[in-house]
């Protein structure tokens, strides 16, 4: 019986042993896998001079200002980075409902920053047009990156944030709750190590007056 209870307890430190063995393995290719969109990020960021096109929209079911409005956004921008980065910015939102069009335009040149809300000079902070980009998380905050080829001198990092990070998108104010449930991006990365395209998916459940629906924000983000 002794020996019995022996080899039990042995088995189970073996299988908590290679558990533990399996889990270090994954967060090591976990790692790996989310260096190289990471690195290809910065290195867009980095680019001597391009051109960014930004789409990006809201879908819901019915309209919740602020929080859920139908729309889409286009955005052009063309960079030059020398001593001081310079730009031209462009970007058309418009709303579903209505087919209301708003122009958004941005000037950085030579230190000075011009900006205009509908033809109207605005002052406002200045635009991030690297914001795409940015990666503002850690693998701590990654569920699991599926590194997929597709076969166009591309290599796709599909990355799925984990529950606890889609919650620090939450918002809840004027009697409106946004929860945000999910959240997805992916990269493509293209040989020379330079993430060209990031798209972003965030999944919230908003309710206002009562009732909840199912909110996407989607983001595509290129640059060449």
């Amino acid at each position: 019986m002794k020996t019995m209870r022996k080899i039990a307890a042995l088995t189970a430190a073996l299988c908590l042993a290679s558990s533990l063995l399996c889990g270090c393995r994954s967060e090591k290719q976990l790692t790996e896998d989310f260096e190289v969109p990471k690195q290809g990020c910065e290195n867009a960021i980095a680019l001597e001079s391009g051109e960014i096109m930004i789409y990006a929209s809201v879908k819901a079911e019915k309209d919740v200002p602020v929080y859920a409005t139908n729309s889409s956004t286009e955005t052009y921008i063309k960079f030059v980075q020398g001593e001081a980065l310079e730009y031209d910015l462009t970007a058309n939102t418009t709303i579903t409902s209505t087919g209301e069009t708003s122009t958004f335009e941005a000037t950085q040149e030579m230190g000075e920053l011009v900006q205009l809300q509908d033809g109207v000079v605005i002052s406002a902070e200045e635009p991030d047009i690297f914001e795409g980009f940015r990666i503002n998380y850690t693998t701590a905050d990654i569920e699991s990156i599926e590194v997929v080829s597709t076969g166009d001198g591309l290599t796709l990092y599909a990355v799925t944030m984990t529950g606890a990070y889609a919650d620090t998108f939450d918002l809840e104010a004027d009697g409106v709750k946004s929860d945000c449930t999910k959240v997805l991006y992916n990269y493509y990365v293209d040989a020379s190590g330079v993430t060209r395209t990031v798209l972003s998916e965030f999944t919230r459940t908003v309710t206002s007056d009562g009732e909840s629906q199912s909110v996407t924000e989607f983001t595509q983000t290129k640059i060449n």
